[in-house]
């Protein structure tokens, strides 16, 4: 199949012309939500500095169903 040949797969919130990107337009800048979020985590950390988490996991995917399981019953029990 030569180019000319191969259909693009509109991105969402994309153009018609813009389906396919290129390098350049990989590169993401932050989002509006993403920087606001990032404004909303230094705030929690100057208010709780001290703060760690309860539940004992060895990766992030332990913690995930710590998490779930926690959600289900007390932190002491899922430990």
């Amino acid at each position: 199949m030569n180019e000319d040949n191969r259909q693009t797969a509109a991105l969402p919130g994309a153009d018609a012309d813009q389906a396919t990107p290129d390098s350049d337009s990989l590169v993401q800048t932050p989002s509006k939500s993403t920087r606001y979020g990032d404004e909303i985590i230094h705030e929690i950390e100057k208010i709780f500095p001290d703060a760690e988490c309860e539940l004992h996991h060895e990766s992030p995917f332990q913690l995930l169903v710590a998490v779930v399981l926690s959600a289900q019953t007390t932190d002491a029990a899922v430990n």
